[in-house]
């Protein structure tokens, strides 16, 4: 993973919200089938840049029933989530988005399409710093045009 860079703004990620984004993108690389197996062999493995222990320890301590959750749903959901991203790129190829991208996609998308449980706007804004933070801005960008486009249709239903 790359090193965790400032968006140059004073907006917040929700710690759990952060540490899904890193455990679904570390996923992508990993091929294990069973995602609660997948899940604590990521939790339990080297951490070299010290995400894990910063995320799971301290005052802002994150949620791993959320986290869980989360890596559990995309995965479970991965299919529908494909086909929703697929149907919302313009002028791109999915094999061509970028890992980083992929994974604040898909936590996104299992939250807004499947666990329905937090307001549209905050995840989109946090899943926006999340590529802003471990991408670049053209990878913000695109993944809050995706994420924009999902929210209008499903408001328009």
């Amino acid at each position: 993973m790359a090193e965790r860079k400032e968006s140059g703004k004073k907006f917040r990620v929700r710690p759990e919200r952060e540490l899904a984004f890193i455990v679904i993108f570390e996923s992508l690389f990993r091929d294990i089938d069973d995602a609660d197996e997948l899940f604590d062999s990521i939790i339990a493995g080297a951490d070299a840049d010290g995400i894990y222990e910063n995320a799971v320890s301290g005052a802002a301590k994150a949620d791993m029933t959320f986290v869980r959750a989360a890596l559990n749903g995309v995965r479970e959901n991965s299919a529908k989530i494909k086909d929703t991203i697929c149907a919302h790129i313009r002028g791109w190829k999915y094999e061509r988005i970028s890992k980083v991208s992929l994974a604040a996609l898909q936590l996104a998308l299992w939250e807004i399409c499947f666990a329905k449980s937090a307001h549209h706007g905050t995840v989109i804004n946090e899943c926006v710093e999340l590529a802003k933070i471990y991408d670049d801005e053209k990878a913000s960008v695109f993944v809050n045009g995706v994420l924009g486009n999902v929210v209008k249709e499903l408001d328009s239903q």
